[in-house]
């Protein structure tokens, strides 16, 4: 539990916001939408720590929110 705590939260939640519609979007329309997710995490400071923290070769030290 604590590794999922200390991971990138963010990520999770908008997982968890992608899932329920999947079932009802089309292919092209869950795309998109993942695509913009991924573009704003990617810009997120999480998701910019995540990215220097993978070239520093170091763990990352994601913040909560």
């Amino acid at each position: 539990m604590a590794q999922l705590a200390g991971g990138p939260t963010s990520s999770y939640g908008a997982v968890k916001r992608l899932l329920p519609a999947s079932d009802r979007a089309t292919y092209r329309d869950q795309l998109a939408a993942e695509a913009e997710s991924i573009a704003r995490a990617g810009a997120s400071p999480n998701g910019r720590e995540g990215v220097a923290a993978f070239v520093e070769k170091r763990r990352p030290r994601f913040v909560a929110g």
